[in-house]
């Protein structure tokens, strides 16, 4: 079930904050990632997650993701003209 690798890369770190803050278990994201609870529970840990500042990160995703289509559409804007 899980699959040899020793990096955690940026794509591997932003996917586990995402799923973590869309409220997803560490049995649910271990499965998604392909590695053990345990695994994710370390890292969440080291990064500093935890279900007392979830809403926080709720929020900073939110604005993150508001924040990357803007630009996006900013960036389409000038092209276009």
């Amino acid at each position: 079930m899980t699959k040899e690798w020793k990096v955690w890369d940026e794509y591997r770190i932003n996917r586990l904050i995402r799923l973590y803050v869309e409220g997803r278990t560490f049995s649910q994201i271990a499965k998604d990632l392909e590695v053990t609870r345990s695994t994710i529970a370390g890292k969440a840990m080291r990064l500093g997650l935890s279900r007392d500042n979830l809403k926080a990160l709720q929020i900073e995703h939110v604005m993150a993701e508001r924040k990357k289509m803007l630009l996006e559409w900013i960036s389409r804007k000038k092209s276009v003209t």
